[in-house]
């Protein structure tokens, strides 16, 4: 199957995630996907209203991590989270998955996080950010 440079561009998220990113970091991120026609920016929560400013007619959608870096939040924390994104116009979430409880196989803690966080998202695409360095056979 061949794909165009520009189709494939369609299908990648830019992230700028680093706790050091700072306005300036935002607006050229945000710049250099509506120039190469990038399906989305993945950004940190504290930067979605400016995202949604900066990328105001074009076709870049704003997704925000929840539950970023560590997974670690209580769920009505990832649910907070991603009310709180949404409010402020972002279109998608990322979540990070429990690896914790993955890896020890409580599934039922893992579905139940992730149904948090898409009920929160209120029909809004949620993807889930799976750490496999953290993961074993």
């Amino acid at each position: 199957m061949n794909i165009t440079r520009q189709q494939l561009a369609a299908m990648i998220d830019h992230s700028l995630l680093k706790p050091s990113s700072t306005l300036e970091d935002l607006r050229k991120t945000c710049q250099e996907a509506a120039e190469y026609g990038f399906k989305a920016v993945c950004i940190n929560p504290i930067f979605v209203g400016e995202a949604v400013s900066v990328l105001k007619g074009t076709e870049v959608l704003v997704c925000s991590v929840v539950g970023f870096p560590f997974g670690t939040h209580s769920s009505d924390t990832k649910a907070f989270e991603t009310n709180e994104v949404i409010r402020l116009g972002a279109t998608e979430v990322d979540m990070v998955i429990r690896v914790g409880a993955l890896k020890e196989k409580r599934d039922s803690e893992v579905v139940q996080d992730i149904r948090a966080v898409v009920e929160a998202a209120g029909g809004y695409p949620v993807k889930v950010i799976l750490e496999t360095c953290y993961l074993t056979e």
